[in-house]
This record gives C-alpha cells, structure tokens and sequence, in this order.
C-alpha cells in the first residue's frame, strides 16, 4: 500500500467525506434493522388475523350448512 500524506487538504476532504458517507451508511443500515423487525412483526400479526379469519369463516360455513340441511329436512 503506498503511503500517501494525510493532511494534504485534497486527501483530508477525501477522508472527511468518506466519514461522512461511512456515517449515513451506518444510519441506513439502522434503519434497515429497524424496519425488517417491523417487516417481522407485522407478518406476524397478519399471520395470527387470517388465522382467527379463517376460524371466523369455518364457523360461517359450518352454520350456512346446518341451515340448508334445516331446511331440507
């Protein structure tokens, strides 16, 4: 690796915005954590609605059944 002047104002800005860039990489990246763990819970709660939905539904279906055969009978 070549050895190259550090504080050379050209290589000090370099450096600074590099930081700088580093810093918004770590926030996105904070941010992204933060919205799979949403992304996972939310999953999560549309799991256990649809759940209880189809729960919902069956108890729908089972009653349309006992009225039709009601009627039948």
């Amino acid at each position: 690796m070549a050895d190259y002047d550090v504080e050379s104002p050209k290589n000090r800005a370099l450096i600074t915005h590099n930081e700088f860039l580093q810093s918004k990489v770590n926030e996105l990246n904070r941010n992204l954590d933060i919205l799979t763990y949403e992304n996972i819970s939310l999953q999560k709660k549309l799991k256990n609605f649809n759940n209880f939905f189809n729960i919902y539904l069956g108890f729908c279906l089972i009653g349309s059944v006992c009225v039709v055969i009601k009627h039948l009978l």
